[in-house]
């Protein structure tokens, strides 16, 4: 089952049934602040008929006020089933205290976009204070340095270990 509109005057058609599905599938948008920027982060389901992306900002949820990207971020997955994660940094004339609101718009093979969102962000003036994964600490610095005993290293498999 489909649906048709037809304009006799401009001679188009526009079709939409089953067989044509939305160009984008989209399974999550986010933004946060990182350092002095805004990463843009969204994951796609799906990708059967899309062309690109654009990404708009603004200070009100109604409506973007602009333009992040310059050109179409091209598909990544285009005319796939599967899905692509997508990062942006959005450093343009970033204030600190504003909220800013952001939209992600796929644009289809065909021209027509969809637009998601908005998701916020609260931007706040970056510190000088840097947060480290503590997954990524490989050694202590406070850790305190052991010695091995050289009398204890004989033949036998028992070693002492003594704190300097």
């Amino acid at each position: 089952a489909g649906t048709a509109d037809c304009d006799t005057r401009n001679n188009s058609a526009q079709v939409s049934s089953a067989l044509n599905p939305m160009a984008v599938t989209l399974a999550d948008f986010s933004a946060v602040q990182t350092g002095d920027t805004v990463v843009l982060t969204w994951e796609t389901n799906s990708e059967l008929h899309n062309r690109g992306f654009n990404l708009y900002r603004g200070v009100s949820s109604t409506a973007p006020d602009r333009q992040l990207n310059d050109a179409l971020i091209p598909s990544q997955s285009q005319g796939n089933p599967g899905g692509f994660i997508y990062t942006w940094e959005d450093r343009a004339d970033l204030v600190p205290g504003a909220t800013y609101y952001y939209w992600v718009e796929d644009v289809d093979i065909y021209g027509a976009a969809t637009r998601h969102g908005p998701v916020s962000v609260d931007y706040h003036a970056p510190t000088a204070v840097r947060l480290l994964d503590a997954g990524a600490v490989t050694t202590l610095p406070w850790a305190m340095p052991m010695r091995i005993c050289p009398a204890s290293l004989g033949a036998d498999t028992n070693h002492s270990v003594r704190s300097l």
